[in-house]
């Protein structure tokens, strides 16, 4: 797949939003004790940012190893219209400075190539928690480097635990399938998830796959984290398995009585 990135390395660099950058990991690591001294936001300053064509020939002709970092533009405003969060609006300082796209060893990094990536599959939205808005300045700034069409971004908020913290197993972070192995149903599943960040404007709690396609609206998902809560997740299960038809009902019972060892076959009228 690294053929995937080239061309878009060799516009940025024919266009000079890139650079071959040879700082070492001391050079970086003494920018950023300055700024903590100063108790400022790092920013990176690359000599090499500037640096003359016989200046970076030299450094290739030593086998220096190098980056490939994108020129941010410093003095200019970066705006994002979220599907969710509204305006926002990041400076160009923000991004903390020139940011690498392209390692030493010749790998694309994470913002570098997530640009490239959806722009070959033609993604239109995206949609991901708002730990990953961070990142979208970067990206934002790639696009427009590389005349990309912008998606339309959505960063969702987290969902976390009781206490606040981010979701754990202890808390219910588990596979899909595990819900089923304890007697949660799909719809109930989907129903719980569905109401952590978003509302229909009403006070209904119970939807169906239905009528959650019907009434969900982006504009009304939450633009604060939602707590993962397993009382009102097991209420809206015990909900859901009232609807269920007497029928449906019976070959769930029967299915489970069944994998658990209690009966070798699910059929018959005493099941």
């Amino acid at each position: 797949r690294s053929g995937l990135y080239e061309a878009p390395l060799q516009r940025l660099v024919e266009d000079g939003r890139a650079y071959r950058c040879f700082m070492t990991d001391a050079e970086l690591l003494e920018q950023r004790s300055v700024a903590e001294q100063r108790g400022m936001p790092f920013v990176l300053n690359s000599p090499w940012a500037a640096a003359s064509n016989a200046a970076v020939q030299e450094m290739l002709d030593k086998g220096a190893p190098y980056t490939w970092r994108f020129r941010v533009p410093r003095d200019r405003q970066i705006h994002l219209r979220d599907m969710i969060l509204g305006e926002v609006t990041w400076s160009g300082s923000d991004v903390g400075g020139d940011f690498v796209i392209v390692r030493s060893n010749g790998m694309p990094l994470y913002n570098f190539s997530v640009v490239a990536d959806d722009a070959a599959m033609r993604i239109t939205h995206v949609f991901r928690a708002q730990e990953h808005l961070m990142n979208t300045p970067k990206q934002l700034l790639l696009y427009e480097a590389l005349g990309l069409p912008v998606p339309t971004f959505g960063h969702m908020p987290l969902i976390l635990a009781p206490d606040r913290s981010k979701l754990s197993k202890r808390y219910g972070a588990v596979a899909v399938g595990d819900y089923q192995q304890q007697g949660y149903l799909p719809e109930a599943l989907v129903n719980y998830l569905a109401l952590l960040g978003w509302n229909d404007g009403t006070n209904k709690e119970i939807f169906s796959l239905g009528d959650l396609v019907a009434s969900f609206d982006m504009e009304r998902m939450s633009k604060v984290a939602a707590i993962f809560d397993r009382e009102k997740f097991n209420w809206v299960n015990g909900q859901h398995i009232k609807l269920l038809a007497q029928e449906e009902a019976v070959e769930l019972i029967g299915a489970e009585l069944v994998r658990d060892g209690v009966v070798k076959e699910a059929s018959g009228e005493f099941v």
